[in-house]
């Protein structure tokens, strides 16, 4: 039955097939069920030995760098990261390629359910990952960094957006400064390579595009 208000459809021989392949791309969240899927791609350009911020609700292997958020030390405002293997499902994590690419192919992946805000918090600093394009703001009692070229720059008046797939330090704010740069030290001591400046007025607008850029 139908009437003028109303479009009505029938379906038949109707069968849901699980996808075999799912695509995690810049600028689109992917619709999926949680399970595992013989392959896995993320579509993402990463520049040959430049620092990227990440989270998927997948383990992610097969990159030269990853690392992963450990401690923060308060007094020297040091973020402590340890190398590891592979990442953790819905877990914020650094990585970090020795060429330019622009895709990552993971075979057999156990896809979970997204966080709704995945994040890591340890001693009064967090991680916090994106699954959706995101306007961070500045908040009293914290401050607030995103990773850009290497370099994680202080969010100030202006909201800074950070695309999905990415991630953000948040700190508890220090007693004698509201803002302050980041030191950032492996669990082996070696370099880094990441700088971070606490000058509000370099982060004056959109930290990423859609493109991750």
């Amino acid at each position: 039955k139908s009437d003028k208000s109303q479009k009505q459809i029938c379906i038949g021989n109707l069968s849901m097939v699980k996808a075999e392949a799912i695509e995690f791309a810049d600028g689109s969240v992917p619709y999926y069920a949680a399970g595992t899927y013989p392959s896995v791609k993320i579509t993402r350009n990463l520049t040959a030995d430049r620092w990227a911020t990440a989270v998927y609700p997948f383990a992610v292997s097969g990159i030269d760098d990853i690392a992963t958020f450990e401690a923060y030390d308060e007094a020297t405002a040091t973020v402590k990261i340890r190398k590891a293997t592979a990442s953790t499902a819905n877990e914020p994590f650094l990585m970090r390629s020795k060429t330019s690419m622009a895709e990552i192919v993971l075979e057999n992946v156990d896809v979970v359910a997204e966080a709704g805000t995945p994040v890591k918090t340890q001693d009064n600093a967090s991680f916090v990952g994106t699954y959706n394009e995101t306007d961070v703001a500045k908040e009293n009692g914290f401050s607030k960094y995103a990773l850009s070229n290497n370099t994680f720059y202080i969010i100030g008046a202006n909201a800074a957006t950070v695309a999905p797939y990415r991630a953000y330090f948040k700190v508890a704010a220090n007693e004698t400064s509201e803002a302050r740069s980041l030191n950032f030290e492996f669990d082996d001591n070696t370099a880094t390579g990441i700088e971070s400046v606490n000058a509000e007025t370099t982060s004056n607008g959109d930290i990423y595009n859609l493109n991750g850029q």
